[in-house]
């Protein structure tokens, strides 16, 4: 009898244990509602890169001229403006203490030294990153380095089709890193995006019998979580929100709304985690969407 009860016991906790299914990850924020939209002036009509000085300010450069605009989130104007080069296509900007550093497409970055005084210095580089076209640019204060994220892929042959890479440049020794530091593997990114139903566009391509999803992975922004230390990445060809571990593992997705994030080029994180996206007006209103942190 009692081996019948024991028996009987060992059933039904059997029957409650929990499964070993892996709990789905998701982000602390709604990116299908915003918590502000701020519609940017004109001057910012392409605004491509912006990073968050305090709680009220705003550092933004645009894609055409070597100007940083200094914006009030407050009054929602533009406070101040002032150049440090000539025209070129800039595509990203961060703040280390009083230090900005701006990185245009072909690989210059430039560093503006102390930039709040009518005296501040610029000084340029030539990173020597082996792409073209480079757009993502982030701080990372734990290594004390900055993360150049280029558009496109920089291997060679079939290899390098499919992978994208992040480089690190050294900001003590003001060299690039040799190899990439991190490598993302778009087929990753494609089947995450079957298997959880993403809605991007599909084809099949001859002599399969399934859809391939039509993926680019083009970087045009790159921050790291103030948080979680996760990298979050947008890839505005793709409307898609990308997020991955320090280790290079993808963690979450999404596609985002066409009609709220027209061309999401820039990102920046407040140091409790609420986050800014900043959309190019293209043909419309240059705008920032603010997405605070949820629970996490």
């Amino acid at each position: 009898m009692r081996l019948l009860l024991f028996i009987h016991i060992v059933f039904l906790f059997a029957c409650a244990a929990p499964t070993s299914v892996t709990k789905e990850k998701k982000l602390p924020y709604d990116f299908t509602q915003y918590d502000q939209r701020i519609v940017l002036p004109k001057d910012l009509d392409e605004v491509s890169g912006i990073a968050i000085a305090d709680n009220n300010t705003l550092l933004c450069v645009q894609d055409e001229d070597g100007i940083i605009f200094q914006y009030d989130l407050t009054q929602k104007i533009i406070t101040n403006t002032f150049p440090f080069a000539d025209k070129g296509d800039y595509e990203g900007i961060v703040l280390k203490g009083d230090t900005i550093y701006v990185l245009r497409s072909d690989g210059m970055l430039f560093e503006i030294l102390d930039y709040k005084s009518e005296a501040r210095i610029v000084k340029s580089y030539n990173t020597m990153i082996p792409s073209k076209n480079n757009e993502g640019l982030c701080y990372d204060k734990t290594n004390d380095r900055l993360l150049i994220a280029p558009k496109g892929k920089t291997g060679k042959g079939k290899d390098g089709k499919d992978l994208r890479t992040i480089y690190a440049y050294d900001l003590n020794t003001q060299k690039l890193s040799t190899e990439p530091v991190y490598s993302f593997d778009m087929n990753e990114l494609k089947e995450y995006a079957i298997n959880h139903d993403l809605g991007v566009p599909m084809k099949r391509k001859k002599k399969s019998k399934s859809d391939i999803p039509i993926l680019h992975f083009r970087i045009s922004s790159l921050e790291i979580h103030p948080v979680t230390g996760q990298l979050y990445m947008l890839s505005d060809v793709d409307n898609m929100i990308m997020v991955y571990s320090r280790q290079g593992k993808l963690d979450y997705a999404e596609v985002l709304d066409e009609d709220d994030f027209r061309k999401a080029e820039g990102m920046s994180f407040f140091p409790n985690g609420d986050l800014l996206i900043s959309n190019e007006g293209d043909g419309k209103q240059p705008t920032l969407l603010r997405f605070n942190l949820r629970e996490l």
